[in-house]
């Protein structure tokens, strides 16, 4: 008999787990709170994360699964949120982690008044996460040959805090490592989230730990300044500034924020990976070393005191409601299944929106740039509820009341010039080139669009790390594909060394007729004059031997 997850209920049982409690769904999966019943009467409560819909329950999903699992339980670190079993069941595909009961360092940010924290609790927290990462990045297989691993998803969400204070890092789902069973990236795909992604990441470039870092870096900023480096309206002015603008010191935005600390950040979001930390241990190395100049200690405890004065109001309705599952699953009395909490947008606005016509106008410019952004998000860009579809109808009950349709307003007559669309295709070599048109934000490569014709002239830009920066000048008179070949720049040969100057004095040159030595004239009855020998090193043997 074939179970879907979506008909799964609290009392059910995935293998030796039995469900309590929905606790958080996004768009692949649901997340639940279950309870497995030791042999000696000893309860551990786990994670079970399950396919959300008989579609998401699909070999690719369970591949993707099975990538996650297989990561994440190499990872033997107190700091990476354990894997413990992946099972498929039924027709339900589930994995069992373990179960943080305290929150998110989302929730934690979002619940403090500044939404941000002091800086000592902010380093130690960032420093954990650093530890465990370098963990993941250091994995192995059995020759001994590394595996590659990077979280490409590093993001307050994606940091557990328990009510003791332990921090973890957790979800591994869009990780990439070689040997990998799923393609975790298809051709122009992007994964993460855009506030926290690493330039290279977004243009698709092959990426390394050092994205983490860059990551890391982003967290780190917004867990003690209260802002993201990095957050525009929309996606296009967050992917403009990500990609093109210089990075804010903190001390601009926050008076008083120790120069420490921010040399840390601003290493950890330097553009270029070469530049940062290399590893996430050297950025943790960092962070301790500042803390000890600072005279601090930090310790779980601190960091749990916090938790609990922020979050302990939600932390223990939810112990509640877990112990009233409990209970109402072994007197068999009725429980209200409660709706699992959607996962928070990145801030206020998502960053996955791409702006309306309103604040587009009618600049073709802008018009291209946002579709650009649009079909870079749609291929892939994983945003806190990664791979959601439609909400769909408004269910049974909903608060909301269609209203008849309106007529729609009579179609104006086109002009000629809005008649004729055109279709343009820009491309750039390499294939990590970035595009930019006119004074627009950056593009996709490719990029193709749909405008007007004009007159007037616009000027393609490409670029691209190692190469020269290339322009070229277009008219939209007609449907074209225009591609801007960019060359490498040239290596300077290395100038020849210049000679060392001599040390030795000059002697004064002599100018005429030199003058003859004079003889020493000597007094009738002085003594003659009479040179002595140089002393003789006495003999050791014979010190009274005195013969020449």
């Amino acid at each position: 008999m074939t179970t879907s997850s979506t008909t799964l209920k609290p009392g059910d049982m995935l293998g030796g787990y039995q469900l309590l409690l929905p606790i958080g769904a996004g768009g692949m999966g649901r997340v639940w709170v279950a309870r497995e019943q030791g042999v000696l009467g000893r309860t551990r409560f786990v994670a079970i994360k399950t396919a959300l819909s008989e579609n998401a329950a699909t070999e690719g999903y369970w591949k993707v699964l099975l990538d996650e699992a297989r990561i994440a339980s190499m990872v033997q670190h107190p700091n990476v949120c354990a894997i413990h079993a992946l099972e498929r069941e039924r027709g339900v595909v589930y994995l069992v982690m373990d179960y943080s009961d305290g929150g998110s360092l989302r929730e934690l940010l979002d619940a403090l008044p500044e939404h941000r924290l002091d800086f000592p609790i902010a380093a130690r927290i960032v420093a954990s996460v650093c530890t465990g990462l370098h963990a993941a990045h250091e994995l192995v297989d059995a020759e001994g040959t590394p595996l590659g691993v990077v979280h490409r998803d590093v993001s307050p969400q994606n940091v557990l805090i328990s009510s003791n204070g332990q921090v973890k890092i957790t979800d591994f789902g869009v990780a990439k490592a070689r040997g990998q069973i799923h393609a975790p990236t298809q051709t122009g795909e992007v994964k993460g989230k855009l506030s926290y992604m690493a330039p290279e990441q977004v243009t698709t470039k092959d990426i390394d730990r050092r994205a983490d870092v860059f990551a890391l870096g982003c967290v780190l900023y917004e867990a003690t300044v209260g802002e993201r480096p990095f957050q525009g309206e929309d996606a296009l002015a967050t992917l403009y500034q990500l990609l093109e603008q210089p990075v804010r010191p903190p001390s601009e935005r926050l008076q008083g924020y120790p120069k420490g600390l921010e040399k840390i950040v601003l290493t950890a979001l330097a553009r270029a990976p070469e530049e940062r930390f290399q590893t996430t241990e050297e950025m943790a190395r960092a962070l301790e070393r500042w803390l000890a100049s600072e005279g601090v200690i930090v310790t779980d405890k601190e960091v749990a005191e916090l938790v609990k004065s922020t979050l302990g109001a939600r932390i223990e309705e939810r112990k509640n409601s877990i112990d009233s599952a409990a209970q109402a699953i072994e007197t068999g009395a009725p429980l209200e299944v409660p709706v699992a909490p959607q996962p928070e947008t990145l801030s206020g606005t998502s960053d996955n929106v791409v702006p309306s016509a309103g604040k587009l106008g009618k600049h073709p410019m802008r018009w291209a740039a946002a579709a650009g952004v649009a079909a870079l998000l749609s291929l892939g860009v994983a945003l806190a509820a990664r791979g959601s579809k439609d909400p769909g109808p408004p269910p049974a009950g909903s608060a909301l009341v269609s209203e008849p349709a309106k007529p729609a307003p009579a179609a104006e007559t086109p002009t000629p010039a809005d008649s004729e669309r055109l279709v343009i295709t820009l491309r750039a070599e390499p294939a990590h080139a970035i595009l930019f048109l006119d004074d627009g934000p950056p593009l996709p490569n490719p990029y193709q669009a749909s405008v007007s014709r004009d007159t007037q002239p616009h000027v393609l830009r490409a670029r691209a790390p190692g190469y020269l920066e290339q322009s070229k000048e277009l008219h939209f008179d007609r449907s074209k594909e225009v591609l801007v070949v960019l060359s490498k720049e040239p290596t300077l040969a290395p100038k020849p060394a210049a000679p060392r100057p001599t040390t030795a004095r000059p002697q004064p040159q002599q100018t005429g007729t030199p003058k003859p030595a004079v003889t020493p004239t000597r007094v009738p009855g002085e003594l003659p004059t009479v040179t002595r020998k140089p002393p003789r090193p006495l003999d050791p043997d014979n010190p009274f031997d005195t013969r020449p």
